[in-house]
Parts: C-alpha cells; structure tokens; sequence
C-alpha cells in the first residue's frame, strides 16, 4: 500500500519552506532515514528524509515550489524495482499507484519511530495525521519550553507580525490561538494586509519598457518579512558616532603575523564586537528585548551577539553565544567559521536563534553611517561603516588617522537617546584606547 510522505514540522515555528532540490527521481528505491529533498526554510538549507523504505511512486512538488508543513512530498510504495517486472520500475510505479493510499491512523503514526535526521542535525517529527485533520491547530513547542496550539496560517501571520504567540491566551479548542486572539492581542493596521509591501497600489509598467521579474525566494524573501516585522513592532531611531582606531590597527598589524601563525586570520570585527560587550556591561537596557504582553523590558545577562553576514543568497545573522567567555582569538576563529557555514548554507537554523544584540561591519563593502533595522526581539543593532584616513585633530594636532563611523540603531521603548549616546561613546572609548580591553576584561 502506497505511503504519502508528507512535509514535516521542521521546528522553531516554521510553517512552510522552498522546495530547492529532489534527491531521489520516481522509480528510485529509497531506504529509510534516506534524504529524499533539499528544502529551504527561513534561513538554512535541510535535507528532510524519508521515514520509510520502498519505491519513490511519485514526487508531488515541483522545485522552487513552496510547500507548507503537512503537504504530501512524495508517495512510497512498499516494493522495490527488483521485485518487478522486466519493466521495472514502470511498472511497479503504475501498480502503486491503482493501490489506496495509506490513510489510517495507526499506520500515520507509528509508535516508537526512529527520529529523521538532516545535515543540520536531528529534526523534530512530524505528527502525520490523516488529510482531513490537516487544519487543526497543532502543538509546537516554542524557544522558552510551552507548547503552544495553533494552525500554520496563525503562525504564519504572528511571525509576519512580529507577535509572540506565548504572549497570548487562546480561546480555541484546547486553548488553540485563533484569528480572533491575534487581532485582539495587536491589532492590524486597518486595510493593511500581512505583507507591508503587498498594501501599496499595482505596480504600473509601460508596457514599452524592457523589465526582468525576479520572485523573491529564499533568503531575501525571508529578509524582507523579518525587517518589515522589526519596523512594525519597534520604535526605531538611529544616531550615530565616530572613533579614532589609529592605535587599535596598529595594534592589529603587529598581531596579524601571530594571529596567522595561529591559523586565525585577524579583521577589526572581534575587537569591534568585544568593545561592544564590554560598553554594554554599563548600559543592560540595550541588551534586551521587551515582552509587549506584560509591558516588561527583559534585560540580558548573557551577551549572544547576531553578526550580520552578506553571502551570495543574501544577508544572514549566525550568532556567537556568550561573547563575554571568549578571547578576540577565539572570537577571529568563529567568525571564520559561522560566515563560512552561512555562505556554504551548512549552518543550523539553531546557530541563527537567540541573539541579545546584532553588529554588521557594512564598511568591508563601502559606505559610512546607514540606518541599520533591529534583528528583532533585539532593541538595538550596532553597523560598522568603512574605515578611512582622515584629517582628525589628535593631541591638539590635525593629523591623518584611520577614523570608523557607527550607526546605532536602538529601540526608543527600551531606552533613550542618552542612554545611547553614552553608550557609543564607551564604545569609543574601547576601541580609541585598546589598552582598556586588559584592564576591563574579565
């Protein structure tokens, strides 16, 4: 009897994903926990496997479709092309497909199943329930540990919205979130639909003009909905600094040569990143996020810093957890690591989840101040512009130093300007003065 494997709930609140690439072609035999498709979520590229051996009958989705959490994949059958006529694995193909599809519970769900495994680690099971059950809410566990009842498209516009969906009681069967409990929690926009770009007016083309449509896929569809969630649910204001790091790139040549011996190769950013952790011991407010439900500012102590990293697809923020425990060495050698993994595809949506504040070092590509959007529930993002020689009055002298400009972006409900601005000022301080980093260091 043919099996109908449909996509699995791939965790942390993903509803649906783009279907990259089939590993398998009908009339392929296929062995259990094989990787059958490519897809990609909001941010990682996973390889989903088959729960089950036997012959791929069919593939149901095209690549570059997308596909929401519960759609059948691919059907199964329980022989193999061997088992065949001459005209194998045709005729087995067309042989499964006269036969019912399985559809009865027991068979959904089998009790001690083997967990799937991807190229990103052990991937939670789907319940497979029967088609018809497909739009009951079901339970997901979310990042701080409580299940939570609710249906893809709830969860779908929630994340669209930037709402935290253990933030809200549900009034559904079984305490489900429904439609209703999201607009009473934060209502929308009145006449604005879920997708701020959908809500403005047809794009109109002269027909005489030349034009290429490219669909936003991926990476950059992904990128385009968080920032859009980030403007909708903070209040974003951007000021901005500069620093003199004459000193800190002297101090960065003269290492580069031992660093490289080390097998680290030794950019500005761990020495930005660390003067940003050390001026954020003194202002907690800006490593933080707000829980909207209880009017509530959650200040961190831990420093998980989001760095946002361009990559031929777009823009990715991998995080690096615990800043405050790890050496600029150590910090040259992940940031090595998460840019190589997240221009490779190969990191874990794991590896891009709970960030206490975000730094771009946008100068690499040009470019001085910008006005950075939160990596939402962050409240504040520090960009890096690009480092130039300048004429700077230092020691009452006009000299030429290498001068950076900074662009820090902060949520106005968390703080305020001078709390900001005597914020960035440490962190100049850090970065005029390296000296400090051993005085200050923990």
């Amino acid at each position: 009897m043919p099996y109908e494997f449909k996509l699995p709930d791939l965790g942390e609140g993903i509803s649906e994903v783009e279907l990259r690439r089939w590993l398998v072609r009908e009339g392929d035999e296929v062995a259990e926990h094989q990787p059958v498709v490519e897809v990609e979520t909001d941010k990682a590229v996973v390889e989903v496997p088959s729960p089950r051996k036997g012959l791929v009958v069919r593939l149901h989705r095209k690549e570059g479709e997308t596909v929401p959490v519960g759609e059948i994949l691919v059907t199964i059958s329980e022989g193999t092309a061997a088992e065949g006529s001459e005209q194998a694995p045709q005729q087995a193909i067309q042989e499964a497909m006269q036969q019912p599809t399985q559809v009865t519970q027991a068979d959904e769900l089998p009790p001690q199943r083997p967990k799937s495994v991807g190229i990103v680690g052990t991937l939670p099971e789907a319940e497979e329930e029967p088609q018809q059950e497909q739009a009951r809410p079901q339970p997901q566990r979310e990042a701080h540990g409580k299940d939570i009842l609710a249906t893809p498209s709830v969860r779908k516009t929630a994340r669209e919205r930037g709402i935290d969906l253990s933030r809200i009681q549900g009034s559904g069967p079984r305490g489900s979130v429904t439609p209703e409990d999201l607009e009473r929690f934060a209502p929308s926009r009145e006449g604005a639909p879920a997708e701020g770009m959908a809500s403005m007016p047809p794009l109109q083309i002269d027909p005489g003009d030349e034009v290429e449509r490219v669909p936003m896929r991926g990476v950059r569809r992904s990128t385009a909905r968080n920032v859009i969630a980030s403007q909708r649910v903070t209040a974003s204001v951007t000021t901005t600094e500069e620093a003199d790091i004459t000193e800190l790139a002297e101090l960065r040549d003269r290492e580069q040569k031992m660093m490289e011996g080390r097998g680290r190769h030794l950019t500005f950013l761990p020495f930005f990143i660390k003067a940003v952790q050390h001026a954020l011991r003194e202002h907690p407010y800006l490593n933080a996020s707000i829980e909207d439900a209880t009017s509530t500012i959650i200040l961190k102590k831990r420093y998980h810093f989001g760095i946002a990293v361009d990559t031929p697809n777009g823009l990715m923020v991998p995080v690096i957890r615990d800043v405050e425990k790890k050496s600029i060495f150590d910090l040259a050698g992940e940031l090595l690591e998460l840019g190589k993994k997240a221009r490779e595809r190969t990191i874990a949506i794991e590896e891009m989840k709970g960030s206490s504040f975000t730094v771009t070092n946008y100068g690499h590509f040009g470019g001085g101040f910008a006005t950075p959007v939160i990596n939402w529930p962050d409240v504040a993002i520090l960009g890096f512009g690009r480092i130039a020689d300048r004429a700077w009055v230092h020691k009452g002298q006009v000299a030429v130093r290498k001068i950076v400009p900074m662009s820090l972006t902060f949520d106005h409900r968390a703080t305020d300007g001078v709390d900001a601005s005597r914020f960035l000022t440490k962190v100049v301080q850090y970065l005029e003065d390296p000296g400090l980093f051993l005085i200050d260091s923990v």
